[in-house]
């Protein structure tokens, strides 16, 4: 049997969200333990939407998404520039 189907390549949309503050190599911030990717995942406009991104976490159990910051000026920079997030 015959088949009209034909090999497509998928699309793939990447978004990559942009840092004002460059990283500095070796220097991680004071109890920095590792990177997590989040999912997110909602609805809008009725369709299932989801997100992602990255978050910092630390021995304490704290966690930041505003990684470029965090790593070039410290926790205590970020925390004062932000301080309700």
């Amino acid at each position: 049997m015959a088949s009209n189907l034909t090999a497509t390549t998928p699309t793939v949309t990447t978004a990559v969200e942009t840092s004002n503050e460059a990283l500095s190599p070796g220097n991680a911030p004071k109890g920095f333990l590792e990177l997590r990717g989040v999912l997110k995942r909602g609805f809008s406009n009725g369709m299932l939407t989801t997100t992602s991104g990255v978050i910092a976490l630390f021995k304490d159990g704290t966690y930041t998404s505003d990684i470029g910051r965090t790593f070039s000026k410290g926790i205590a920079a970020s925390k004062s520039e932000k301080p309700n997030r």
